[in-house]
């Protein structure tokens, strides 16, 4: 048993007590005097307070019930507690690598089961644990104090599956748990980590993966196949195509050798299956690519000029994703001195005046503008009439000061003579236009690749065509669910490796996430075992095995409240 006090200056509640018996001691209390009428009485405010004497009544059941009371309450705000049932315990913190090699090597010698062997060495039965994975964001695992056998439970459920490792978030996790600096122990693998408290786990075990995977529009699908130990052998890779049968390719590698390679598919072809045999990491022996959805922006040429007509032509036959469409389905319209686009289109609009236009100086490209990205404009000559941007513009071009390529809500102008500048044969150009197109295809929204790699961030807008809450469910069990008002879906970081799906009213998309980790270090399963670090976890009171007096001396003088009251009103009943 133990007592505390947490807030002494709440004693000064019991102050309370002396002002309870003041009130019952000293009150005014007249005798009752029956009269015929009181106007026999003069003056008749002398006769309001005739017979009116001050007495001490004795004490009462209802004031030492209040005064009890008073007492609880008093104890209560000044934290009194009587603690029964406290054990002096050690709390040690357990920080387990959550990249996915944890789970490669050899069955029964797994990094995460000798991370297992960690908890016998923790300490007696009384002993509390607390488990956190570092991954790129630190995740508890079970409760947050569990016996070792808990512990256990949890641990042999962990998948480990990620691609980095950050201690430190995990360690700051563990701190605002409450253990000590001194109970930590760190379990990884990694043979580069370095810390005081660390175990190394693991062993070197044979492991190939896949180190490169992409899928582009209009290419074949690329991998890159590596081995990660110094044992160089052959390796058959599966190829499944669809559902058809699944093709087998041989694969010479050298010690940590890496070999490239591409496979040809039918046009039509969705989806397209990689395997390669179980190893001592099972996670990056397959990848699933899915067909990069065809994205094209829709590209009206209404350019009068026929030099410009001309290079705007082959500059949408050389840009995939642009393509040549009539001026109703198109998402941009160029040409020569064109109005304000309407609300669902672009416009590129090549300003130029009869005359002699003006030369411009030294050209600058706004570094902070998207369409400028990559935009030199070195050996860039530019003549072309004098133009005010209207108010909220952008320039992206200027000279010195002055704009003369300027961004107005969807409406693109250059202030540019075609015939007497060198932009048309210049790189800034197709620069340009890429630039734009990729914009456009931006503002659009959904999907724009359906293959990603596990660690990205995805950030999607929402299309036209996307009605009504939208649904985003992962392999591993994660869903969440947009409502119809938002027009941004974060997904945060995509951490489940395989196929994700968003769905909503009428439509369905599906999108890879492949675990594909370069770093020798952590896919090569190098670890050497060392000894583990001693562990000098302080004792600390297990909370959850406490029994506390407060919330029965609370209800206690509620209780004693609620008697005086019933005396009171009992001794007032005729």
């Amino acid at each position: 048993m133990s007592l505390s006090l947490v807030q002494p200056w709440g004693l000064l509640a019991l102050l309370s007590l002396p002002v309870i018996f003041w009130l019952h001691q000293y009150v005014l209390r007249g005798p009752v005097r029956q009269v015929s009428n009181l106007a026999l009485w003069s003056p008749r405010d002398d006769a309001m307070l005739e017979g009116a004497t001050r007495t001490r009544p004795p004490p009462t059941p209802v004031l030492w019930l209040e005064l009890a009371a008073a007492a609880l309450l008093s104890l209560v705000l000044a934290g009194f507690d009587v603690t029964l049932g406290a054990q002096q315990q050690r709390h040690v913190g357990l920080v387990i690598d959550g990249s996915a090699s944890m789970a490669g090597g050899r069955s029964g010698e797994t990094p995460l089961e000798r991370a297992a062997e960690a908890l016998d060495g923790l300490g007696a039965s009384d002993t509390r644990v607390s488990i956190v994975a570092a991954r790129a964001r630190p995740e508890l695992i079970g409760e947050a104090r569990m016996t070792i056998a808990e512990a256990r439970g949890v641990l042999g459920a962990l998948e480990p599956s990620g691609a980095r490792v950050r201690l430190g978030p995990a360690l700051e996790m563990l701190s605002g748990l409450g253990v000590s600096p001194q109970g930590v122990l760190i379990v990884s693998d990694d043979p580069e980590l370095q810390h005081r408290q660390l175990w190394r786990v693991g062993s070197a075990a044979d492991n190939a993966g896949v180190a490169s995977a992409r899928w582009r529009p209009g290419q074949a699908p690329f991998v890159a196949i590596r081995r990660f130990d110094d044992r160089p052998r052959k390796l058959e890779l599966r190829v499944a195509i669809d559902d058809g049968p699944a093709a087998v390719h041989t694969v010479d590698l050298g010690a940590h050798a890496e070999a490239p390679l591409s496979f040809p598919v039918p046009p039509d072809a969705d989806r397209i299956e990689l395997a390669l045999p179980d190893d001592g990491l099972v996670l990056d022996n397959r990848v699933t690519l899915l067909a990069p959805p065809a994205r094209q922006v829709m590209v009206h040429n209404g350019a009068e000029t026929p030099t410009l007509a001309r290079a705007v032509d082959r500059l949408i036959a050389a840009v995939p994703l642009l393509r040549s469409a009539g001026a109703d389905e198109a998402a941009l319209r160029v040409g020569d001195n064109m109005a304000a686009p309407p609300s669902d289109g672009w416009v590129l609009s090549f300003e130029h005046d009869e005359g002699e236009p003006r030369w411009a100086g030294t050209l600058t490209a706004d570094p902070f503008s998207p369409l400028a990205a990559g935009l030199d404009t070195h050996g860039l000559t530019w003549a072309g009439p004098a133009r005010t941007p209207p108010a909220g513009s952008q320039a992206i071009l200027l000279d010195g000061e002055h704009p003369v390529l300027w961004q107005h809500g969807s409406l693109l102008r250059a202030a540019v003579d075609v015939g007497h500048s060198n932009l048309l044969s210049h790189s800034a150009f197709p620069i340009l236009l890429s630039n734009l197109a990729a914009e456009i295809d931006r503002n659009a929204g959904g999907l724009r690749q359906r293959n990603f790699l596990q660690g990205q961030r995805l950030v999607l807008r929402r299309p036209g065509d996307w009605r009504g809450p939208v649904t985003w469910s992962a392999p591993d069990g994660e869903e969440r669910t947009f409502t119809a008002d938002e027009r941004t879906f974060d997904l945060g970081t995509l951490s489940a490796a395989g196929l994700h799906r968003i769905q909503g009213e009428g439509f369905a998309e599906t999108f890879s996430v492949a675990f594909i980790d370069g770093r020798e270090s952590n896919l090569g399963l190098r670890a050497t075992p060392n000894a583990r670090p001693e562990l000098h976890a302080e004792l600390s009171r297990d909370r959850d095995d406490r029994t506390h007096a407060r919330p029965w001396l609370l209800l206690l003088a509620a209780l004693l409240a609620a008697a005086a009251y019933w005396l009171l009103l009992r001794g007032r009943t005729p």
